[in-house]
């Protein structure tokens, strides 16, 4: 007599001794299974979507913070002023200081002509930079625009903060949480931070209101 002999009919599996072993998933599994997958699906989709914004965020600042750097750097390298110009809230440029406007000048004058002929000021290259999210500088009312200036000793001037406020739905707190998303800018340092209160709880940008990291 034969052992081990099983015969396929449909899903089923009848094996020698008539017993029908099913192998497939009653609708109720599957209805469970489906449930599972979507709801991690949704936690995952949501985790991702927080984290791409922190990710985000953090590289904005971090940028505007390097290239702040790089202008003080260049300044004191070269002898020559360097300006860092936020012309709105979305977007930056940095000029070296070659004229005044009428004529080209070696040391510049001190003071930013932004065009892009022979006499203005030089923009360097890869700027204007377009910012993600908008930016707050200080608290006075229309600003930007503002020009901060890197001095030949890399003295900056003026001291303010840069903030990216990110609480969108009003609920009081970030909706991304980023580890930085503020920059206190003082005549001999730059300092990244985190928003303590975001402005729909009454915060606001000055260096108070940003936590150094």
């Amino acid at each position: 007599m034969k052992t081990g002999y099983a015969k396929i009919e449909g899903m089923n599996i009848r094996n020698d001794t008539g017993l029908i072993k099913d192998d497939g998933m009653t609708l109720i599994e599957v209805i469970v299974v489906v449930s599972i997958v979507g709801i991690l699906a949704m936690a995952l989709g949501f985790s991702f979507q927080g984290w791409m914004g922190s990710y985000n965020v953090e590289s904005e600042i971090k940028n505007i913070y390097t290239d702040i750097m790089n202008a003080r750097t260049q300044a004191m390298q070269k002898n020559r002023a360097f300006f860092i110009d936020f012309p709105d809230t979305t977007s930056y440029a940095l000029y070296e200081d070659t004229g005044d406007g009428t004529s080209a000048l070696i040391d510049g004058d001190g003071s930013l002509q932004a065009g892009t002929g022979a006499p203005d000021d030089t923009r360097l290259q890869t700027f204007p930079k377009i910012i993600r999210y908008p930016i707050e500088v200080g608290t006075e009312n229309g600003v930007p625009p503002i020009t901060f200036i890197a001095d030949t000793k890399g003295i900056l001037s003026p001291d303010r903060s840069i903030c990216m406020f990110t609480d969108i739905d009003g609920d009081k707190t970030s909706d991304y949480n980023p580890d930085y998303d503020c920059i206190v800018i003082f005549a001999t340092r730059i300092n990244l931070g985190k928003i303590i209160k975001q402005d729909t709880d009454g915060g606001t940008c000055v260096a108070s209101n940003c936590q150094i990291k």
